[in-house]
């Protein structure tokens, strides 16, 4: 991601246009109501202006805005972060009203308190300036733009109007559907009360919920305009439902190992993505709804396998991505006289969402195009091959949709936003509460303590990039601990004498397991295939590292030695994360990232036995003998629960007060059981934008 350094874009616009700026914003009557509010921005302004941003700490606001004392401590004190959160709130909402005309924006981009601006194209003078120097400034900008959300530069070309908000309640909006007509929009809505499908006018107005839920995925309207289908997920199966606008019934019309589909544009087939075993590669598949008779699209081999079918608006062309959640790469095919897939983009990742770019013969996807993430469009067939266009530069952009009639058209996008934290905790005292470790700004994720339980590594963006930092559990700095370049660092594990560190980095698209020692020095990359390889565990002895690849064409575990020499392949029906008992015969492992199952194999391979169908990848460790998982299943959705596989017992041994962050490894005990370390979702919020297309 591009580094927003405020030098650069002072540059752009001269102080005195940002003080102009700033009392435009605070007069206005969105912060009329909110006097300290005007105070935190105010001063987090002028400190900035004055050269004083890098000081702009919690410490520093706590003391200088909030009136606390000298011993105040944000770790135990939330006051900066949550006014923050409302203060970015508050402008959001200055600028999807009185300021969407603003030649300024003024933002506090996530991740810190140090506030950024850019000028608008209304803003920029004369008229006829530069678009490249817009482009840049779009680009280099990034959170300081796409995280406000409005009055961006659209990189695809003419005819697309800037990004507005549509829907802004209390809780969080996903999963956008445009109803045929263009005039309603079905979204996922949770957080709240009354959580489920809702509908609202796509203009603004009255919306209503239409069913109820908390574990609805992905919807699609039906092309009549008369139902929405919508998955229910239930760990890698998804039931998908066919919701009746009129009569508000819901039956259910096919499972499937997945939860991506669309509909042709008939109505006449639902095209899913599949897989035929859970934890193989899914594939895409077209399914009759008058019978039910399936037949298969495209054969995948990749590990996560064919992911977000999308149909073009004339019902012709059938776009999808292949490949993982990782790394990926675009195909379009023929769909009314199936051919062979032809590439349209290479080297996509982290893909999130795939839709057809109103009135053109494009494709708009959420994605990490090389650092910067966002949504980006890339032509099909007039110039195939040729690099993506960004449409909006924002970490938070995911899901877009589109409805287009002749020319004209909207994309609907979710723009998510998460405070993640690392916390710890003693098990063997309920009397001790919760810490914050290691406070920061940044983002902290995949916690793992050290054998001893008095150190813990994690990945963080505080240094400006992604990095492996290790700190000590008591309190103490943080200290980095890795330099590699790359656009992901995570999943750390020490070796069990405390002494190494292996992990895995995406550098240029490619994911491989590296090790480093555990205070630093030279990083060693120990796997050399071009395959997507990660989250490394280590042997009993030491000798060994464990890891995911997908080089044998789907997901499995596999085992090399660290000093050198072959690898080997363990599991023969998926793998995704393992670690190796503690007697050092078997491993235990789940077996894709999306699915549920705690399966064991012995270390040298053989047979697979399902142990347990609770535990879920990212959420779950290896201590003592025991396997630990956080139950997101359970009333409270956030207890965690001890598993002994000799015995099949089980017993609930904390309460999260708040949900763990799962895409990830956030879970890490102690081998003496007595702590554990976790990433947890302090705040959550997601949100709904569009950007409308004319000719």
């Amino acid at each position: 991601m591009p580094n927003l350094d405020n030098a650069e874009l002072t540059a752009e616009v001269a102080p005195e246009m940002v003080r102009r700026q700033l009392a435009k914003v605070l007069d206005s009557p969105v912060f009329a109501s909110s006097p300290r509010l005007q105070q935190f921005l105010r001063f987090a302004v002028e400190e900035t202006l004055n050269g004083r941003g890098s000081e702009l700490k919690e410490w520093v606001i706590g003391t200088r805005v909030y009136n606390r004392s000298t011993d105040f401590n944000p770790s135990s004190d939330s006051i900066v972060r949550v006014e923050a959160s409302r203060l970015r709130a508050k402008l959001r909402a200055y600028y999807a009203g009185q300021g969407v005309a603003d030649a300024v924006v003024i933002s506090v981009p996530l991740g810190g308190y140090v506030p950024a601006w850019t000028i608008t194209p209304q803003g920029l003078a004369p008229r006829q300036a530069s678009s490249r120097k817009w482009q840049w400034l779009a680009a280099g900008a990034l959170a300081a733009v796409a995280l406000v959300g409005y009055s961006l530069y659209d990189g695809s070309g003419g005819g697309a109007g800037p990004v507005r908000p549509v829907i802004q309640l209390d809780g969080e909006e996903r999963n956008p559907a445009i109803s045929p007509d263009g005039k309603q929009l079905a979204f996922v809505r949770l957080g709240v009360a009354e959580p489920g499908l809702y509908i609202s006018d796509l203009g603004g107005g009255a919306i209503r919920r239409a069913w109820p839920g908390t574990d609805i995925g992905r919807l699609a309207w039906t092309p009549d305009g008369r139902g929405i289908a919508f998955a229910s997920t239930n760990g890698p199966q998804s039931q998908i439902a066919l919701l009746d606008i009129r009569t508000g019934d819901a039956p259910r019309i096919v499972t499937i190992n997945g939860g991506h589909f669309a509909w042709s544009a008939d109505g006449e087939f639902l095209i899913v993505s599949h897989a035929q075993e859970p934890g193989q590669p899914s594939s895409l598949f077209s399914i009759r709804m008058r019978d039910r008779q399936w037949e298969r699209l495209t054969t995948s081999t990749g590990q996560d396998g064919d992911r977000f079918p999308a149909v073009s608006p004339d019902g012709k062309s059938l776009a999808f991505f292949r490949g993982s959640s990782f790394r990926s790469e675009l195909y379009v095919m023929g769909l009314q006289s199936p051919s062979q897939p032809k590439l349209a983009v290479s080297d996509v990742s982290f893909p999130s969402g795939l839709a057809w770019t109103p009135g053109r013969r494009s494709l708009t996807y959420s994605a990490l195009n090389g650092t910067v993430p966002g949504l980006w469009e890339a032509a099909v067939d007039e110039s195939p091959g040729q690099p993506p266009v960004a449409v909006h530069s924002s970490p938070g952009a995911v899901n877009p949709v589109s409805w287009q009639r002749g020319k004209t058209g909207v994309l609907v996008f979710e723009h998510s936003e998460y405070d993640l934290n690392l916390y710890q905790r003693r098990l063997d005292s309920e009397n001790i509460p919760a810490t914050r470790l290691s406070p920061s700004t940044k983002i902290d994720l995949n916690p793992a303590l050290s054998p001893d339980g008095e150190r813990v590594a994690f990945s963080s963006t505080r240094s400006g990039k992604m990095a492996i930092w290790v700190a000590p559990v008591q309190g103490g700095d943080a200290v980095p601990i890795t330099s590699i370049e790359a656009t992901r660092v995570g999943s750390p594990r020490w070796s069990p004498d405390g002494q190494w560190i292996a992990f895995d980095a995406l550098i240029k698209g490619n994911r491989d397991v590296y090790i480093v020692g555990s205070h630093g020095g030279p990083q060693r990359r120990i796997t050399e295939s071009q395959a997507e390889e990660g989250r490394p565990s280590w042997s009993r002895d030491g000798k060994f590292v464990y890891f995911l690849s997908d080089r044998s064409g789907m997901a499995q575990i596999h085992r090399v030695d660290v000093r050198g020499g072959e690898v080997a392949q363990i599991t023969r029906g998926g793998g995704y994360e393992a670690f190796e008992t503690r007697d050092g015969a078997s491993v235990v492992y789940i077996k894709d990232i999306d699915g549920t199952g705690l399966w064991t194999v012995p270390r040298e391979g053989g047979t697979e036995v399902l142990v347990h169908k609770r535990p879920s990848s990212g959420c779950w460790a290896v201590a003592g003998g025991s396997v630990f998982y956080a139950d997101r299943d359970s009333r409270d959705s956030n207890t965690l629960v001890r598993f002994d596989p000799d015995t099949g017992k089980e017993r609930t041994v904390a309460v999260f007060e708040r949900p763990l962050f799962c895409p990830v490894p956030s879970l890490t005990v102690s081998e003496d059981t007595k702590r554990i370390v976790w990433t947890q979702i302090d705040r959550s919020d997601s949100d709904l934008f569009q950007i409308s297309y004319n000719p």
